[in-house]
């Protein structure tokens, strides 16, 4: 199961879980309900093999 933590003072969100839980499948659709709503999105990542994959979704 991926797990959003969400930190109110700072507006951060982090996703956090085991590999095959669905983390860029929840990335990928938060980011674009977000900008759907105007908002601005950074996704960031200690690893390039993340962002490779969350990009084609928000394309």
């Amino acid at each position: 199961m991926a797990l959003l933590v969400e930190d109110e003072t700072t507006n951060v969100v982090r996703v956090e879980g085991p590999p095959g839980t669905g983390k860029s499948l929840t990335i990928a659709n938060l980011a674009s309900h977000l900008a759907a709503s105007g908002k601005t999105v950074l996704i960031t990542s200690q690893k390039d093999k993340a962002l490779e994959v969350t990009r084609p979704c928000a394309s």
